[in-house]
């Protein structure tokens, strides 16, 4: 009989002790899946733009394109020509939409030759090559140090005529013997029958043709 006793309480011992490690692998089981899911819901904030903070500046090539922006930045398209026309000196670059997208147009000498390259404002393709002999002893060409960029003469132009930015129509960098053969911004907007002339290294407005 008391054999017995002791196989029963045996018995109910062994019962216990998996019954508690049955309890220790469910709660190691939860554990590692509430770990799981709170890992998975840090790795979704954490690439969700939402809640995302970003510390980088806005350029030119990140700011709506209805106000003059574009993919490709001024600086990108100088050099596509550059590397084109190594020897070249620029001496104009015009900034619309003319033929239907946003284009430059940068016209730029080497020697006697003229050349100038149309390229898209947002996917680099070169549009258009052209070259003609170029009789302008007198031209002045362009040095792109120290220059305000596009997006802060369109700002000044827009503030100058007060006008929204998605008026915006083009520019042309060129410079202009009226101002000491110095480096000019001409801004148009639409519904302006206007044209803000910018010095392009100050930022200072000279005028208001129109």
């Amino acid at each position: 009989m008391m054999q017995n006793w002791k196989y029963i309480a045996l018995s109910g011992v062994a019962v216990l002790t998996l019954a508690g490690c049955g309890d220790n692998a469910n709660t190691t089981d939860e554990v590692s899946s509430t770990s799981s899911s709170m890992a998975q819901e840090a790795s979704t904030e954490t690439m969700d733009p939402a809640n995302t903070s970003s510390t980088a500046v806005a350029t030119d090539d990140a700011l709506p394109a209805e106000a003059g922006y574009s993919s490709v930045s001024l600086d990108r398209a100088v050099a596509i020509f550059m590397e084109k026309y190594p020897d070249s000196q620029i001496k104009e670059v015009d900034f619309d939409k003319d033929f239907g997208d946003y284009t430059y147009e940068i016209k730029g000498v080497v020697g006697q030759i003229e050349h100038e390259l149309r390229i898209d404002a947002e996917t680099e393709e070169i549009l258009k090559e052209d070259r003609e002999n170029n009789d302008h002893d007198d031209d002045g060409y362009l040095s792109f140090d120290n220059l305000i960029t596009p997006a802060e003469a369109i700002r000044i132009a827009q503030e100058r005529i007060n006008t929204d930015a998605s008026a915006f129509e083009g520019w042309k960098l060129d410079n202009n013997d009226d101002h000491g053969n110095a480096p000019i911004y001409e801004v148009e907007f639409q519904g302006h029958d206007a044209e803000v002339k910018i010095h392009a290294e100050t930022g200072e407005v000279l005028g208001v043709d129109g």
